[in-house]
């Protein structure tokens, strides 16, 4: 590997990235879509697919799997969860 290329940042920025994509794209879909509409779930949805995917990113750059990865973990779950719950007793 070259060594002007820092593996570490990447994994940062990363996370960054996509920690970032979820949190502007809850807050997007929430409030420029009317609830149950299907583009709001679906972006709701993508948001925290997002935050899914930067999870093993911040894992890599912290060198392990600590406590804020399994609070941000726990709180996706959640988050999807309670999307899915809303949904379903919407119909």
């Amino acid at each position: 590997m070259p060594e002007w290329f820092d593996l570490d940042f990447v994994y940062h920025a990363s996370a960054l990235f996509f920690f970032t994509a979820a949190a502007f794209g809850l807050i997007y879909f929430t409030f420029r879509y009317p609830r149950g509409t299907d583009i709001r779930i679906w972006g709701s949805r993508l948001s925290i697919f997002f935050g899914f995917l930067a999870l093993p990113f911040h894992a890599l750059s912290e060198g392990r799997v600590n406590d804020s990865v399994m609070m941000i973990f726990i709180c996706l779950v959640f988050s999807l969860a309670g999307i899915e719950i809303s949904r379903a007793l919407k119909k």
